[in-house]
């Protein structure tokens, strides 16, 4: 009866073991998966940078799949900065005859 039991541990044992081999197998493996994935998005990213990096300005919003929208929107923001501007240089430059700065 004694010897049964040790052959009935030592068979769950051996189970065991091979069963979280093979977990351990699987588990680094998806690691490893991740780990390329990851690589694989970081080179794209870099790739993608480059390239943009290469391209002017409009030949990136011609690309875009609305140009004029964009466009349209740079246009405007340099008007209101213009505004802003001509507003800010108005305030602080005096008038012809004035004797603030005198």
């Amino acid at each position: 009866m004694e010897t049964l039991k040790k052959i009935i541990k030592t068979i769950g044992a051996i189970i065991a073991t091979i069963f979280f081999g093979i977990t351990a197998i699987f588990l680094f493996d998806k690691h490893k998966d991740k780990k390329e994935e990851t690589e694989k998005a970081e080179k794209a990213k870099k790739e993608k940078k480059d390239e943009l990096e290469k391209k002017s300005a409009d030949d990136i919003a011609a690309d875009s799949p609305n140009p004029d929208t964009i466009s349209t929107n740079i246009e405007r923001e340099q008007e209101e900065l213009r505004e802003r501007i001509r507003d800010r240089l108005n305030k602080n430059i005096p008038g012809n005859g004035s004797s603030s700065n005198n």
